[in-house]
């Protein structure tokens, strides 16, 4: 059963429940240590299951400290938010020494220029896109508008009047009066016979 108190923070959570990601942990173990005074882990050695979990609940536990000593340091300040300088001042009231303090100052702004090149590099990205879809547009506007002139021509040729038909003139000549007023000839038929049956003797 958890209970809350006067600034929103829960009692009876476990340590369990605000462990930091194991991978993580693993990662900062063997990465690149700045200061010469301590010693790298090769990368040929392995780190025990055991050895991993005592560095992650370390981790948590001073994750955790660290936080409530920067909340106390925000709340005397009248903030409600902690911030990076919240947390700065709280590692000097904790009394880490000036070479921490300096790496986790140097690790910050190198995260902030970090995230400013980020940043710029996405707003670059975006001006190339709009210039891109820009360029595309006139581009096509560009081709539709020569398609309307090389059709416009085709379109008045296509327009254009044919010529009258003149009708032909008949090669036969024109027949007289007289012959156009004959009746004309019938030919000779035969006669049909007769269907008459002679009478009866």
């Amino acid at each position: 059963m958890t209970a809350t108190n006067a600034v929103g923070g829960t009692f009876g959570l476990g340590l369990d429940q605000f462990e930091l990601p194991k991978a993580s942990i693993a990662k900062l173990a063997r990465s690149e240590v700045r200061d010469p005074a301590l010693i790298q882990i090769p990368e040929a050695m392995q780190l025990r299951k055991d050895t991993l979990t005592a560095l992650v609940k370390s981790a948590s536990v001073f994750v955790s400290y660290l936080t409530a000593a920067s909340h106390d340091v925000a709340l005397a300040r009248g903030n409600k938010t902690i911030s990076a300088a919240h947390v700065m001042d709280a590692m000097r009231e904790l009394d880490f020494p000036p070479h921490m303090r300096r790496e986790l100052r140097e690790q910050l702004e190198a995260y902030r220029e970090l995230q400013k090149k980020n940043a710029a590099a996405r707003a670059e990205a975006a001006q190339q896109s709009r210039e891109r879809a820009k360029a595309a547009r006139a581009a096509a506007a560009a081709a539709e508008a020569m398609d309307v002139e090389e059709a416009g021509p085709a379109e008045e040729k296509g327009t254009e009047s044919a010529p009258p038909m003149v009708p032909a003139e008949d090669s036969h000549e024109p027949l007289s009066t007289d012959a156009a007023l004959a009746p004309a000839a019938t030919p000779d038929v035969p006669a049909a016979p007769s269907t008459e049956f002679p009478p009866s003797v």
